[in-house]
């Protein structure tokens, strides 16, 4: 249904008619369904563009994750929003924060930022590797939580920092591809407070200690090198499962 000139004389002899209604349901539908349209976006980001001359789009990205969040609408009315970032080094740490709807991080080619947090969102990550590698001695590489869930398709390598990924607070992680832990200080991979993460593929060396589930929460996969001063750690019902696992109801 097209816009349509709505009636704005209502003090007018002939009164409201049915076709005076009509126009103004058909506007609000109109507007309802424009704004499903201009959710579904997608955000270009080059280390080449610029956050002040750039509009976004592959003609002329941004220069920063941040800037690509900050432009997206929060309200996305169940549409996926898509950032798609060309190859390159971002020395940045973006929080993704405050969307109702799935976003999708889609790498031209292997990117590599300071770290990443997700706070209450989804997120998938498709296309090329993803590297984080934290400047801070206790920072940590992916941060998962509040809800959040993180959706890789594709390989993620994370060096240094304190802990290379924590998903925690009734988060979720699932990964399909490779995901390299290595050198970090604390915890390689730190799933606690009711979180899951579900990893095909896991390893890294020089990590404190490699993988730990804590508080009610569940760690599975499939391959496992990772390793660490101490490899695996179980706290408070944490539970780490390797390959298929069946549970049967005891009676």
């Amino acid at each position: 249904m097209a816009w349509q000139v709505p009636k704005t004389d209502w003090a007018a002899a002939d009164g409201v008619r049915d076709t005076d209604l009509n126009r103004i349901e058909g506007n609000i539908l109109e507007l309802y369904n424009t704004a499903l349209i201009h959710n579904a976006v997608t955000v270009y980001v080059s280390p080449s563009g610029n956050d002040s001359t750039g509009d976004g789009t592959s003609a002329r990205p941004y220069k920063t994750i941040t800037k690509a969040l900050q432009a997206i609408p929060r309200n996305l009315n169940g549409d996926t929003a898509t950032i798609s970032i060309a190859a390159g080094t971002y020395n940045e740490s973006p929080v993704i924060k405050g969307f109702n709807g799935p976003l999708r991080l889609s790498l031209a080619s292997s990117v590599s930022i300071k770290s990443l947090t997700v706070d209450g969102c989804v997120v998938l990550h498709t296309g090329s590797m993803l590297t984080l590698a934290p400047t801070s001695t206790g920072a940590t590489g992916l941060l998962i939580q509040n809800g959040a869930t993180w959706v890789s398709l594709a390989d993620i390598t994370v060096s240094a920092g304190a802990k290379g990924i924590a998903v925690q607070y009734g988060s979720k992680m699932s990964a399909s591809g490779i995901v390299n832990i290595h050198d970090t200080t604390a915890i390689g991979l730190d799933v606690r407070s009711a979180s899951m993460a579900d990893i095909y593929n896991i390893k890294g060396t020089g990590n404190a200690l490699a993988i730990a589930s804590s508080g009610g929460s569940i760690i599975s996969y499939t391959l496992m090198s990772i390793s660490g001063t101490t490899r695996t750690f179980t706290t408070d019902g944490g539970r780490i499962y390797s390959g298929a696992q069946i549970s049967v109801a005891s009676y």
